[in-house]
Parts: C-alpha cells; sequence; structure tokens
C-alpha cells in the first residue's frame, strides 16, 4: 500500500469535521468523512521540531533530546530508523515534498530523492521593518508556496504510480505570517468570528505555564502580552482562518488527483497537525504551553480497510503514528535491534481504528521547558495534569475537563483533589511506559 502523508503546521482541531463550523475546510472535513477521525490526539510538544522528530521516530522528547528548533536528532541518537526510512529499507520510494522535518534539519538517509521546497508569496514589511503578522495578497494561489509544494506533491504521484510509495507532503500554514491570496479573506466576515471563550490566563496557575506570545512578537507591532484591542484580535484570528482555508484548497488538489488517478484504491492517506496554537486563549498566541489548545491535533486515516466517517475518542498521540502507519501499510513494527537500538515508544492505532468506540488504556503525554523548569503533563479522560520541576522546586497545575474544558482554573490545591495527585503524579512519572490506572480511564 501507498502512504500519503499530509503534516500541517499549527493546525487546531477546529475544523468542521470535528464539530466546529468556524473555519471553511471543505477538503479536510471530506477527507474524514471517507476514514477515520480521532477527535483526542496530542502533540508531544507544542513546538514544530520536537514534535516532528518525535512522530517521525516513535521516541518521546525525553529520549530525542531535541527540545529546540537548531539541534539535529541525529546529533543525539544517531542510529535511529525514522519513519520514512523504515519503508525505504522495506522497497518504497520515499519523497520529502516542503516541511516534513523542520526547516534546515532535513534527514538525507530518510529519502530516496533529494527534498523539493516551495517557497513564494511572503510577508510585506510593517513600518517597523518587520514582517506583518496578517495579510490579504492580491496574487493568484499558484505564486504560494503551499500551491507550488502541493503542485510537487501531484507530480510525484504521477512519476511514482507504478511502484510503491511513501510520500510526505508539509504543508506551512496556517503557520504564521497569516498569509493568503485575498479570495481566501474574503469568505470570512470579520466581525462574525468568534473570539476566544477564555481569553484570560488560567486562575491560580503558575507564571511558568505561560509564553506571552513570544512567537507573535516577531512580526511587526505586536504588543508584550497579548493585551490586544479587539480589532488586532479578529484581525489575527480572520488572517488564521484564511490561511487555514487556502491551506485546504492544496489538500483537495492532493486528493482530486489521488482520486482521479486510480491510486486511492491502495494509498493510505495520513493527515495531521503537529501541535496546535492559541488564538487568544489563556491570552495567548502561539503555542509553547501545555495547555489542551496548544497540544491538541487533528489525526486522520483514509484508505482501503479504514472504517468510514467514523470516529473515536480515545486518547492517542502523534507518537503513536510510526508503528500505526507501518502496520496499516502492511509492514512489520521495527523491533529495537531495527530501530537503531531504541525501543519504539509509541503505539500502534490499528486496534482503535477497527473499533473506534474503544478507548486507550494510557493517556496523553505532552512537554514544555521554560525558565529552567521542564513541564510534564499528562491528559487522561477527564483531566489535564502538569508538574513543573527544577532543583529544590516543583509547581503544580490540575483541570478538571469534566468542569471545565477551557481549563480556566488550576485546582491543584483545591481539597477536593488531594487524594487525586499523587495518583495522577504517579501515572505521569511513568511516561507512557504503562497503561494508566482504571481510576484515571
Amino acid at each position: 500500500m501507498n502512504v500519503l502523508f499530509i503534516a500541517v503546521d499549527d493546525l487546531r482541531p477546529e475544523i468542521g469535521i470535528y464539530g466546529v463550523d468556524d473555519i471553511g475546510t471543505p477538503n479536510i472535513d471530506e477527507l474524514a468523512r471517507e476514514g477515520t477521525r480521532f477527535t483526542r490526539a496530542y502533540s508531544q510538544m507544542a513546538t514544530c521540531s520536537p514534535s516532528r522528530t518525535s512522530l517521525l521516530t516513535g521516541l518521546r522528547p525525553d529520549t530525542t533530546r531535541i527540545t529546540d528548533l537548531t539541534t539535529h536528532f541525529r546529533n543525539t541518537i544517531p542510529s535511529v530508523v525514522t519513519l520514512p526510512q523504515w519503508f525505504k529499507q522495506n522497497g518504497y520510494v520515499t519523497r520529502a515534498i516542503c516541511k516534513i522535518y523542520h526547516e534546515k534539519l532535513n534527514d538525507a538517509l530518510s529519502w530516496s530523492a533529494p527534498l523539493q521546497e516551495g517557497f513564494g508569496v511572503g510577508a510585506p514589511n510593517g513600518p517597523d521593518g518587520k514582517p506583518v503578522a496578517f495579510a490579504a495578497i492580491d496574487k493568484a494561489d499558484s505564486e504560494f508556496g503551499d500551491y507550488k509544494c502541493a503542485s510537487h506533491a501531484i507530480q510525484a504521484m504521477k512519476d511514482l504510480r507504478n511502484t510503491p510509495f511513501f510520500i510526505a507532503v508539509g504543508f506551512r500554514k496556517p503557520h504564521l505570517p497569516f498569509v493568503a491570496p485575498r479570495k481566501y479573506f474574503d469568505m470570512y466576515d470579520r466581525m462574525a468570528i468568534p473570539e476566544a471563550i477564555n481569553p484570560y490566563k488560567a486562575w491560580g496557575a503558575p507564571s511558568v505555564a505561560f509564553d506571552n506570545t513570544g512567537e507573535l512578537r516577531a512580526y511587526s507591532q505586536m504588543p508584550w502580552g497579548g493585551n490586544y484591542n479587539e480589532t488586532l484580535r479578529r484581525n489575527l484570528k480572520h488572517g488564521y482562518y484564511a490561511a487555514t482555508s487556502f491551506m485546504d484548497a492544496q489538500v483537495g488538489r492532493l486528493l482530486t488527483e489521488l482520486e482521479n488517478s486510480g491510486l486511492s484504491q491502495n494509498t493510505l492517506v495520513v493527515f495531521l497537525g503537529d501541535h496546535g496554537f492559541h488564538l487568544g486563549e489563556q491570552a495567548d498566541w502561539g503555542k509553547h504551553m501545555n495547555f489542551e489548545v496548544a497540544t491538541r491535533v487533528p489525526l486522520i486515516f483514509k484508505g482501503p480497510g479504514i472504517p468510514r466517517n467514523a470516529s473515536s475518542s480515545a486518547l492517542v498521540e502523534l507518537v503513536d503514528l510510526y508503528p500505526t502507519i507501518s502496520q496499516l501499510a502492511g509492514l512489520s513494527i521495527p523491533s529495537t535491534q531495527q530501530h537503531g537500538g531504541y525501543p519504539m515508544q509509541g503505539d500502534s492505532l490499528v486496534s482503535l481504528i477497527q473499533n473506534p468506540t474503544a478507548k486507550s488504556p494510557r493517556g496523553a503525554f505532552s512537554q514544555w521547558p521554560r525558565s529552567g523548569y521542564v513541564g510534564k503533563s499528562l491528559r487522561t479522560d477527564r483531566y489535564r495534569y502538569t508538574e513543573w520541576s527544577k532543583t529544590g522546586s516543583k509547581l503544580h497545575e490540575l483541570y478538571d475537563h469534566s468542569e471545565d474544558p477551557s481549563e480556566t482554573t488550576n485546582l491543584a490545591s483545591d481539597y477536593r483533589y488531594t487524594t487525586l495527585l499523587p495518583t495522577l503524579g504517579t501515572a505521569l512519572a511513568a511516561g507512557g511506559k504503562s497503561d494508566l490506572p482504571s481510576s484515571l480511564r
């Protein structure tokens, strides 16, 4: 079976098929109707390189030791066999198109040919010389990078139609800057776009939990700390929505080629976001955190034998993709020896795909380092529990999603949860190596 692997940067699970109709994504929605979607999938770290390294190696950030945007994993885990490399070793032609690994951190061992890039229209500069964070551009789709990425992928499918292929396509939008052709901005009434329902920092949470919009401040005239007026907030969300719809149109081009060529009959399509993105939630516009909005991602599988229009609410992780895709494509899951000496740390989701109503026995784990602390977070069926640790200090967060799905109030010091915290702490320390106790499922 061929594999078409589609990774999207900064994509929230706010698309129509996930039960929210704010953003126009008809092509992604149709993909989900033709396959199985996971509604509670989580990134292991809410930034590009650590997340992508984890999911493409099947190893957690503590093992990869990739927690920044500059270190290459071949310097920390040099012998690991990546997901595309495993397919390459098993007779597949593997191709990388645009952003699969983080920029300038591509891995030649993973691919059968050099990386193909797609660069296009960027953001104009503002009065301070920095690029603007959002802009409607009066140019054709074909002049933008993601359009060129889709064109490369379409040509690769044509070139490789008679050989087993693993084609990975990485779309950059809706990553900042929120730039797209004007027609995608015109799809929306800016004043009708809903604002964040939890626009304030979680009450009682430690300051280390928040990013303070560090990423957005790299763009023109963005103030400190997320204290933006309504006009700016609406412009930012408008830009994110437009960029998302533009990316969705490129996904549609890929799926149309797959269908028209007949390749859909023997191709597994995997669609994912590498992490989420705050659009005003927790007074932040970014992702470098452990909150639900930063870590939760869309995840869709479509292909022969995969249930159509099925939805699973099981807790799953992007680190699970490596064994899952291998098994769905008919390959074995690499042994420790085959994996470069590293035990696979993700779990295959095939049983959950075959039975979407089943629950996972494990939680979802994410992490983020800041100010000398390492913040590790566990998502269970009901709770999100986070510990921030450094020598001589430990800080705690607890959110009860049955009462507070927007994570507005830290309950770690609430007497009602005193006996629960040690159980959550033990499960967090296990880091996915064992199933959750029954009381947390």
